[in-house]
């Protein structure tokens, strides 16, 4: 197995009975504050519009509170959400993120640091709306003050993959596994999330991430399988209470480079309702 990437990763699992929950990926780490007065400064209640994925640089003038309440995004966009994250020269801090990916025809909102929230430090920030359609985001920072309307209009490079699944053995019974390669211009940030229903009633179900430095290529069953076979890292890897699930892994301070990203489902009672999505953000 190749080393280690990235200078942080979380994993999150929910059963489905835990679906409409919202994933924080942690604190922020405090440090010197770099605001400027030719960028805006974000109030107590900010609705942030995008054409697209798209990026904006604001300043936090103090220390507020980002709480665990439900985070409104409005886009036809299949994945929809925010990420934040300090604007120093070497970008490694751990990113704030609210993720709204689909589930079927279900929408959810991942965001696992519930119910504590997460205090975001005074300075400056890359602020970034994903989405491939419009959308509008309204983030609420408590211990801050008035409203403001922002608009992110230079393109994020963000892609995103929805790759279709493979199965191996019976709809009843098998194995469930996707995954693609994206790449980061610069240093940024990966995401990777894996889905499934299932018969009420079956148990044992097992999912897991995998993550790739480079492209593994060949098929999905050997590289976003169990075990990930090629050398790849494996988070999450959770037996599960039947109903099925989700599995979702977030890692930063990744550096420029091409990545593999999927997952898989293992189990009995599988259904065609299950899939893989993934993200790969260059924060230049």
């Amino acid at each position: 197995m190749t080393r280690a990437f990235g200078s942080g990763r979380v994993t999150s699992t929910r059963p489905a009975r835990a679906l409409t929950g919202l994933l924080l990926i942690a604190c922020l780490v405090p440090g010197a504050s770099r605001a400027a007065t030719t960028i805006p400064t974000l109030a107590g209640v900010n609705e942030i519009s995008a054409s697209r994925a798209s990026r904006l640089v604001v300043n936090v003038p103090r220390a507020a509170r980002w709480e665990c309440e439900p985070l409104q995004i409005k886009s036809s966009s299949r994945i929809a959400g925010l990420v934040l994250v300090r604007d120093t020269p070497d970008r490694l801090h751990q990113p704030l993120v609210a993720i709204r990916w689909p589930r079927d025809t279900i929408d959810n909102v991942d965001m696992s640091a519930c119910p504590d929230g997460v205090t975001v430090p005074a300075g400056r920030y890359l602020l970034y709306v994903l989405a491939d359609a419009p959308a509008k985001v309204v983030l609420r920072l408590k211990g801050l003050t008035g409203s403001r309307s922002l608009t992110a209009i230079k393109a994020a490079r963000y892609q995103p993959a929805f790759p279709p699944p493979t199965l191996s053995g019976t709809p009843g019974n098998g194995v469930y596994s996707a995954g693609s390669e994206g790449t980061l211009r610069s240093n940024g940030f990966l995401y990777s999330a894996v889905w499934a229903d299932v018969f009420v009633g079956n148990v044992a179900q097992k999912m897991g991430v995998c993550a790739y430095e480079g492209a593994p290529g060949g098929p999905a069953l050997v590289h976003y399988g169990p075990g990930c076979l090629r050398g790849g890292f494996e988070y999450g890897s959770e037996f599960l209470l039947a109903g099925g699930g989700w599995q979702a892994v977030a890692i930063w301070g990744v550096p420029r480079g091409t990545y593999g990203l999927g997952g898989y489902y293992l189990g009995a009672g599988i259904t065609n309702r299950a899939g893989v999505f993934s993200f790969w953000l260059s924060y230049d």
